[in-house]
């Protein structure tokens, strides 16, 4: 597709580019869990990376992320619809700490645990989820991101 136009899309909407991206993910599992005979889907558990280092000048190239889990609206009808729930549910992740704390407890974990019991441990917190998303960054930006 088109990047220009999913900019174009993404201000019109006025929403990240990443959020319209993950709506129309949504919408593509919607209509996949529909052709397979589920009418009415339940929302699922995605699993998303969440960028912990500052966006301030002068930035360092380093990778500081943690791993969260939100539930991605698969039962809302409609793309505009799924596009806000999904910006709702971006902007309340984004203003919890939820994050953190797990960012916190599996490092934790690690430090204070062997091995083996620290990755059974993220493996309970992480194994819970459906859909694993990912972002890249799209080189302009103008184009933020893209999963």
């Amino acid at each position: 597709f088109d990047l220009i136009q999913t900019n174009r899309l993404k201000l019109v909407t006025r929403s990240k580019m990443n959020d319209l991206l993950m709506s129309i993910i949504s919408g593509i599992v919607r209509n996949y869990l529909q052709l397979k005979g589920i009418n009415n889907p339940k929302n699922i558990n995605c699993i998303m990376p969440v960028d912990l280092t500052s966006n301030r000048y002068p930035f360092k190239l380093t990778n500081k992320t943690c791993l969260t889990s939100f539930k991605m609206p698969i039962n809302v009808e409609g793309c505009v619809p799924r596009l806000w729930s999904l910006k709702s549910t971006m902007n309340n992740l984004k203003n919890s700490s939820d994050y953190l704390f797990i960012n916190f407890l599996i490092s934790f974990a690690f430090y204070l645990l062997p091995n083996s019991l620290a990755y059974r441990l993220a493996a309970s917190v992480f194994d819970q989820n459906t859909i694993i998303a990912s972002t890249l960054g799209a080189g302009d930006s103008n184009l933020a991101t893209v999963s």
